[in-house]
């Protein structure tokens, strides 16, 4: 329905050489088909975007465009093009000196390092995205990395450290009636490390309801993936396997929203477009 309504206005504004409009339809087209977990459409509509953004200068726009299909790209497991898109918004953000966008793009590029396997650099970066969080009263954005943080700190062996981190996560969220899936997937998480199996599957229960109720398939396989570590280490191994079969049928649904042909075709546009 949103495509089809975004469709016919951008007629109209092709029509009437309106490029500011036309732009954000093409950007919003992009969100659209992103939303859909349709890459291939969502990053040609993008590309649209920003053509039309580099002519009128809309440096800003073209930030956030890039930082889109940065974050495209993260979701596909193609890392190296999304750290050049991360960079290449960053690189804008810091000329602009547009605060905003570099507490986002810190918390990205560190999710690329975290991914990558270069904790220090992915810490510095969620580091410098929590320090713009507390400068911009951005107490959302302060959420989402301290659960980054809490993320490194329990690779470490630093539950009590990830344990606060998720804490303070988990009572913004709460206070603004946002999803406390991630936060308490971390939280058990650190129950478990500290033994308390109850509490640690508590937690994962009221994760996993959550992330139902948002579709957050994901999510989802997250906690289900931990589930599975809980059971073993009580001795259930019937309720493991259980647990098991059902991590690896949503592994196998994720996987095949990525249609091949066109993570193909978004890889060979992208080594193009760098020639």
């Amino acid at each position: 329905m949103a495509i089809t309504m975004y469709d016919s206005a951008m007629l109209y504004f092709i029509k009437t050489e309106n490029q500011r409009e036309t732009a954000y339809i093409y950007n919003n087209m992009g969100i659209a088909y992103s939303d859909m977990h349709l890459h291939l459409q969502a990053i040609e509509n993008y590309l649209k975007a920003e053509s039309i953004y580099t002519k009128l200068k809309q440096t800003r726009s073209i930030s956030n465009i890039n930082n889109n299909i940065g974050t495209l790209y993260f979701e596909l497991g193609a890392y190296e093009q999304a750290y050049t898109y991360y960079n290449k918004a960053l690189h804008i953000a810091q000329q602009n000196q547009d605060k905003k966008s570099l507490l986002t793009l810190s918390n990205n590029i560190g999710a690329f390092y975290y991914e990558t396997g270069y904790n220090d650099s992915a810490m510095s970066f969620y580091e410098e995205s929590r320090k713009l969080a507390l400068e911009l009263s951005d107490d959302l954005g302060l959420a989402d990395a301290s659960i980054n943080i809490g993320n490194i700190f329990l690779e470490q062996n630093k539950a009590d450290s990830a344990l606060k981190y998720f804490t303070v996560a988990n009572k913004i969220y709460t206070l603004f009636g946002r999803n406390t899936g991630r936060s308490s997937l971390g939280i058990a998480r650190v129950f478990h490390r500290f033994g308390k199996i109850n509490q640690a599957y508590s937690k994962l229960n009221k994760a996993f309801d959550e992330a139902k109720q948002k579709n957050d398939v994901e999510l989802q396989r997250e906690v289900l993936q931990e589930m599975v570590l809980l059971q073993e280490s009580k001795g259930d191994i019937l309720e493991a396997y259980r647990l098991l079969n059902e991590f690896i049928r949503l592994d196998n649904e994720i996987r095949s929203r990525f249609d091949s042909t066109a993570i193909s075709s978004l890889q060979a546009r992208y080594q193009v477009k760098q020639k």
